[in-house]
């Protein structure tokens, strides 16, 4: 009855800041997440380092579908943030990374990551759905810049 989608998003984008700054920004996750990616109806902390997304609702003939899953953050030296899926029952997955890289101008950030959610519509309609669900997938879940 339901159905699988994978879908990559990636962007790329200059801060003016230097990199230790822009990683400082980064990692303030509950500030910056929430206030840097458009269509997020909230991003909360859970504990333990967990956090819960959950983007605004998504309607497309008759059928309604809101994203939500957990995700931890972990640095890699001075150049990488982390995004780790968290396993839940909210049956979307979100895994990346922000990678910095120091310029003239600031700091280049590449953002990229990869959401694995379930359609809850039948198969049948995957050939049809899935263009579409990437599509407003990848409007709802750009990184703006800092």
């Amino acid at each position: 009855m339901a159905f699988s989608v994978e879908i990559h998003c990636n962007s790329s984008f200059l801060s003016p800041h230097k990199m230790e700054k822009t990683l400082e920004l980064l990692s303030d996750y509950e500030e910056c997440i929430g206030k840097h990616f458009e269509g997020l109806e909230s991003f909360r902390s859970e504990g333990d380092g967990v956090y819960l997304w959950t983007f605004q609702k998504l309607s497309y003939g008759g059928y309604n579908l809101q994203i939500q899953f957990r995700t931890r953050f972990e640095k890699r030296g001075d150049n990488l943030v982390k995004i780790i899926s968290v396993p839940s029952n909210t049956k979307a997955n979100l895994s990346g990374h922000w990678a910095l890289e120091s310029t003239n101008e600031g700091t280049r950030v590449e953002f990229e990551a990869t959401l694995v959610g379930e359609l809850p519509l039948p198969a049948l309609m995957k050939s049809m759905v899935s263009p579409i669900a990437q599509k407003e997938v990848k409007k709802i879940s750009t990184f703006k810049s800092l």
